[in-house]
């Protein structure tokens, strides 16, 4: 069961990595007009139904979901105090 949780540990690792990675470095990242995106079972989509990313678990699609949108949430914050 420990090794289990390790190996889902690292797919959420990965799969945020990914995601940074995809904001950061290319032409199709999120776009601030795409939040919030919402997880539907183990999937994440934008707030137009399009896939972003699927995970192996709805726990971790959720995760990565509130991580998501509280990072635009901040980064809105950030635009609107400057």
């Amino acid at each position: 069961m420990i090794q289990h949780g390790h190996v889902i540990l690292e797919q959420m690792r990965r799969t945020l990595r990914f995601l940074t990675e995809r904001s950061a470095h290319h032409h199709d990242s999120l776009l601030s007009n795409e939040f919030p995106v919402a997880a539907v079972h183990n999937v994440i989509v934008n707030n137009r139904g399009n896939l972003i990313a699927s995970l192996p678990t709805p726990a971790m699609a959720e995760d990565v979901v509130q991580r998501l949108n509280e990072g635009e949430w901040r980064r809105e914050e950030e635009r609107w105090a400057l």
